[in-house]
C-alpha cells in the first residue's frame, strides 16, 4: 500500500504491507483452531520529493508515522 502523509510539517509518501486483524476461530472445546492475530503495519520504504529517507529514521520516528497510517 501506498499512503501520502504529512509528518513534522514535511509531506512523505510511506510505502508499507498492512495485515488487517483476524479473529480467532475454534472448532473444539478444547482450544484448538486458530488463535487469530493482531492488526500489523510493516512500512517497506519512506519517501520525500521522490528520495528515500526511510535509514534517516529512528525507530520512534517510523512508530510515529505508522501511526499516521490509515489502511
Amino acid at each position: 500500500m501506498t499512503e501520502d502523509i504529512i509528518y513534522r510539517e514535511i509531506d512523505l509518501t510511506v510505502f508499507y504491507d498492512y495485515q488487517p486483524y483476524e479473529p480467532p476461530e475454534y472448532y473444539d472445546t478444547n482450544g484448538t483452531g486458530y488463535p487469530g492475530c493482531s492488526a500489523s503495519i510493516d512500512i517497506n520504504d519512506v519517501e520525500h520529493k521522490g528520495e528515500s529517507i526511510i535509514e534517516l529514521l529512528d525507530g520512534a520516528q517510523l512508530n510515529d508515522i505508522e501511526e499516521l497510517l490509515n489502511p
